[in-house]
């Protein structure tokens, strides 16, 4: 291995495993959501503000960072995530009322955003003759962080250890990742798009509109429901972190192996032909048969197929 593709592998190392600690805070949060009601005496309304304090700092840092990629450079990203994380995490083990806890909360949450924005084009500019791999296998750490931390927070409540300890883990990755990164050296931007201009109005084009839409409810549909997994299944006589950590173990072998059946799933004739094809179908026999809820449903179905199809076309 040369010099250059030792570097290239610290760099993605280093952002592996920022990512992970960003998941980490996602899934511990969860498991003392509980324990941080009960010491400060907060209501469940009153906790739900502080889970959504991460969820905002989390997408502003990530729009920001984006926006600035061009300017700051990943390499100065990344020194704000960590030092948001480092603040986050000291000011949440600190914390002395639902105020201290929703600034932690926000500084976690910006700090997360800020891994995404700079290392999603990081990894996708040294890895660019290997992109969709290679971003599928950093992208394998957000699960996999979420299965540590579950696993991580199940074990030390069962030993009896309080919330305090469970945050000040995440310190330890999270000072890898921070020595990782400063005595590293950043390569140049050659691969990606360099004008800023260019990132502002794609925020606003009608695709981008579109998908943000789209991962508005994938997001909530995972993270929100993960963050009360103990309320939602707290009673069910199951342990919620080890249900949280088996279904985000699963996402995480099969991120790990999507490279291959991405780049098969992405090709128009397979999303235009099979797909469609298929769904065009089932909707003439749903007409048929005067089932219009599924009809309706269904052709909701067909046309995002159509969307995605004319999406596979223009990436190729």
């Amino acid at each position: 291995m040369n010099q250059a593709e030792n570097h290239s592998t610290r760099l993605f190392v280093a952002c592996c495993i920022a990512l992970t600690v960003t998941a980490m805070t996602f899934a511990i949060r969860a498991g003392i959501l509980g324990q941080l009601g009960v010491d400060f005496g907060l209501s469940d309304t009153e906790l739900g503000w502080v889970n959504a304090m991460a969820f905002l700092g989390f997408p502003v840092a990530t729009m920001a960072g984006g926006l600035l990629f061009n300017l700051l450079g990943a390499k100065r990203l990344l020194a704000i995530a960590f030092a948001g994380h480092i603040l986050g995490l000291i000011l949440t083990i600190y914390a002395v009322g639902f105020w201290t806890l929703l600034l932690s909360s926000f500084c976690i949450g910006f700090a997360n955003g800020a891994v995404e924005a700079g290392c999603n084009p990081l990894v996708a500019d040294i890895y660019h003759k290997n992109k969709t791999t290679m971003l599928n296998k950093f992208h394998v750490w957000f699960p996999g962080g979420i299965l540590i931390g579950a696993l991580t927070s199940k074990f030390m409540t069962d030993m009896g250890m309080g919330w305090q300890p469970q945050i000040a883990i995440m310190l330890i990755p999270t000072l890898i990742y921070g020595a990782m990164m400063f005595t590293q050296k950043f390569p140049p931007t050659e691969n990606t798009e360099t004008s800023t201009a260019n990132n502002i109005r794609g925020l606003f084009s009608p695709l981008f509109l579109f998908m943000a839409f789209c991962m508005t409810l994938t997001a909530t549909t995972e993270l929100g429901t993960q963050q009360w997994i103990e309320r939602i299944l707290g009673a069910s006589g199951a342990s919620p972190m080890l249900i949280m950590a088996m279904i985000t173990g699963l996402m995480a072998v099969g991120r790990y192996f999507a490279g291959p059946l991405v780049r098969g799933v992405t090709s128009s004739r397979h999303l235009a032909g099979l797909r469609s094809h298929r769904h065009y179908r089932h909707l003439r026999h749903e007409y048929c048969n005067g089932r219009h809820g599924l009809l309706r449903r269904h052709t909701v179905r067909y046309w995002c197929d159509l969307f995605l199809a004319h999406y596979a076309r223009l990436c190729r």
